[in-house]
């Protein structure tokens, strides 16, 4: 329980959804900059990326999206750090995708983790392009198309999936899929509770 002590968790919505990202991508720049690793570690968890307004947006900027709106969610973005939080100074303006593609892509090895979850392989396509796909080293398939579990994990095996399991991909084992039974993600309740938890002990 003591190793918990650290690790103070905060829960936004889609509206800051952009903010925590500059945040987060300028905590990777820094570490960019003087190379120290790991300590806080921060990870980032999203819980429907398809309803991430501001990607969407940005995307459809670049040429990459559609012109299909996007629902906004609250409780869209969870992030947990471990030590301090990302400080509150406002950050300096950047994409929300560059943001999300410097965490994606060189924040694993300072420290920094991304965990995402789309409710459809072509909602995340609308967003991720095939460079930011290969960031994640670790990905999950629930029952989709053959095509769309081609296209995700390389296999065509979670076109057969039966309701209520999923396939873990691991980059580390390639050629080698884990079934397993999923669970749905923790509500905001719950992780409001553990975050007053947590900030309790600190006092």
């Amino acid at each position: 329980a003591a190793a918990l002590d650290a690790w103070r968790p905060q829960v936004g919505g889609a509206r800051g959804f952009s903010t925590m990202l500059a945040e987060v991508s300028g905590i990777v720049d820094e570490r960019l900059v003087t190379r120290v690793a790991a300590k806080p570690e921060i990870f980032v968890f999203v819980f429907g990326g398809h309803r991430a307004r501001d990607l969407a947006a940005d995307n459809r900027q670049r040429g990459g999206g559609t012109d299909e709106p996007s629902r906004a969610s609250s409780g869209l973005s969870r992030v947990i750090t471990s030590g301090a939080p990302p400080s509150p100074e406002s950050p300096r303006e950047i994409a929300p995708l560059v943001a999300l593609q410097k965490i994606l892509r060189d924040g694993p090895e300072l420290g920094v983790y991304f965990g995402g979850w789309w409710d459809s392989y072509t909602s995340a396509t609308r967003i991720l392009d095939r460079n930011m796909l290969r960031e994640f080293g670790m990905r999950v398939a629930l029952a989709m198309s053959r095509d769309d579990s081609r296209n995700l994990i390389e296999e065509a095996d979670a076109g057969r999936l039966r309701p209520h399991r999923a396939l873990l991909w691991d980059d580390d084992h390639i050629g080698r899929l884990q079934k397993f039974i999923p669970f749905a993600p923790t509500s905001e309740a719950w992780l409001r509770t553990l975050q007053k938890a947590l900030t309790a002990r600190e006092t």
